[in-house]
């Protein structure tokens, strides 16, 4: 397999990367970069085009390579080092002789002559703090007319130091694979782009060889910056803080602390939970020291000694689904409390779970370790009205992504709008909630009136509107091409576009 006529947004993190890939989408002539190939956009992807589960990656690349060309056949991904270099890895593994190639070379065999276009950040505070934020948030992008609830954030430095040092160690991967390589590729950075957005929009279109094109305006993208006071407020406090890391890190007095300073009270004001998939709430805790040590809110840059909260989740079966961390505000004397507002996600999958509060001295125990007693908070995740409803109209289906699900009779269809829905090849649906019933549907949509079918009859349609039924020819879309029945006669249908 290999993917001519390609180009690479080889990006990180909060760098711009989105905004460019928008940009260059937007001009109708460098496909439409987004990221792929990770793992949970590759099975919504799969989705999208009705590939199942167990499609091969190669022909799953394939398939949305040749699905998101532009009309001149230009195929364009964005992606960060750690998917590129898993995508080739794997590509490489399941091809004869390319087993043991090194990266540089997998993303030459697989993506010949490919172009790459680097962004990276100057300001790699800013950029982990902003990293930060949309990990806690779990909220990527903003757009306009849209707010971002920002209670329950918390400023981490130990967590800020790790990203940046990530960002330095990504950014020298994709310059040792340039150099490896000998890749030809253009670089910018998100400074340059923010200030100087048209310009570097047409260099970059430039070196892809596209000469020159309508640009569309950032305002025409739809992004606004995430930027808040917050973001100004942790960097301050993370130069404040890095004082004291330094301080403590030269200072002669004791670090480990004794078996007796492991000693707490750990309690919270809600000892039970009962929350909805994906929602976001907050766990207040409250962590009383009740040894006979002084808790230090720093540690070592080298990242030990850090007394932290622990926060983890377990599914019934007692696997760990995920982790977060809190750091002290302040020290903490003897008889002293903490109190800690913790922002929480609940997963995506319905059932019972609980999340396991600790404290841990890094590089030397856990509390409970040393005969401490955690705090067991039982969570009972329950479907939200929003995801009932699909499940009562939609039946049996799989999950793809908070977004997407897979109808195994019908195909994936986009779920943020519902009961507008929308799906590859009929445009947006709106599902009318009046005669839904498992495994039949009455769309309502934009060109055709209602149309109903059923598990049984797809792809047969009937349009309320034609008082017949039309065949859907299956692999046609924009616009998707129909077949009457009786006569045979096929004709383009309208992709329904009331709710895009």
């Amino acid at each position: 397999m290999q993917v001519n006529n390609s180009y690479i947004i080889c990006s990180l993190p909060r760098s711009g990367s989105t905004l460019l890939a928008a940009a260059l989408a937007k001009t109708g002539l460098a496909g439409n970069p987004q990221e792929f190939f990770k793992e949970d956009s590759l099975a919504v992807w799969k989705g999208r085009l009705d590939l199942g589960p167990d499609t091969s990656l190669e022909k799953s690349v394939t398939e949305v390579v040749e699905t998101t060309r532009s009309d001149n056949g230009l195929f364009g991904q964005k992606v960060m080092w750690n998917h590129l270099e898993k995508l080739v890895v794997d590509l490489g593994a399941k091809a004869a002789n390319f087993n043991d190639l090194p990266t540089h070379e997998l993303v030459k065999v697989f993506f010949p002559e490919a172009k790459m276009i680097f962004i990276r950040r100057e300001d790699k505070l800013k950029q982990a703090i902003s990293f930060l934020k949309a990990m806690q948030l779990e909220v990527w992008h903003q757009f306009t007319g849209t707010e971002i609830e920002e209670d329950g954030l918390r400023f981490d430095y130990r967590e800020i130091n790790v990203l940046m040092q990530n960002m330095e160690e990504q950014e020298r991967q994709w310059r040792e694979l340039f150099e490896k390589g000998n890749f030809n590729y253009y670089e910018t950075t998100y400074e340059t782009l923010i200030a100087d957005y048209e310009n570097t929009i047409t260099r970059i279109l430039e070196f892809l060889g596209l000469g020159t094109v309508e640009i569309p305006s950032a305002d025409e993208l739809g992004f606004i910056p995430t930027r808040s006071k917050i973001n100004s407020r942790w960097e301050k406090e993370y130069i404040e803080v890095d004082e004291k890391v330094r301080e403590f890190d030269q200072s002669n007095i004791r670090k480990e602390l004794p078996d007796s300073g492991f000693h707490a009270s750990i309690t919270t004001d809600q000892e039970e939970w009962r929350v909805c998939d994906y929602q976001q709430f907050a766990v207040n805790i409250n962590v009383e020291n009740t040894s006979d040590c002084l808790w230090r809110s720093v540690g070592s840059g080298k990242f030990r000694y850090w007394i932290r909260l622990k926060c983890e989740w377990k599914d019934e079966s007692g696997n760990s689904v995920k982790t977060n961390w809190a750091n002290l505000d302040a020290d903490c004397h003897p008889g002293e409390t903490a109190a800690f507002s913790l922002l929480q996600h609940a997963p995506e999958k319905i059932g019972d779970y609980t999340i396991e509060i600790d404290l841990v001295q890094d590089g030397v125990a856990s509390f409970s370790e040393k005969g401490n007693e955690r705090l067991i908070i039982p969570v009972t995740v329950a479907l939200s009205e929003w995801q009932s409803r699909i499940e009562d109209y939609f039946g049996e289906y799989r999950q793809l992504s908070r977004n997407y699900i897979h109808v195994p009779w019908f195909g994936a269809l986009e779920i943020s709008k519902f009961p507008a829905v929308y799906h590859r090849a009929h445009g947006w649906l709106y599902c009318d909630d009046q005669g839904a019933a498992t495994d039949s549907f009455w769309f309502k949509t934009e060109g055709m009136g209602y149309l109903w079918t059923s598990k049984e009859k797809y792809p047969l349609m009937y349009s309320d509107e034609r008082k017949a039924w039309l065949e859907y020819l299956s692999d046609t879309h924009d616009p998707p091409k129909y077949r009457d029945p009786e006569t045979g006669v096929s004709h383009a249908g309208i992709r329904s576009k009331f709710e895009s």
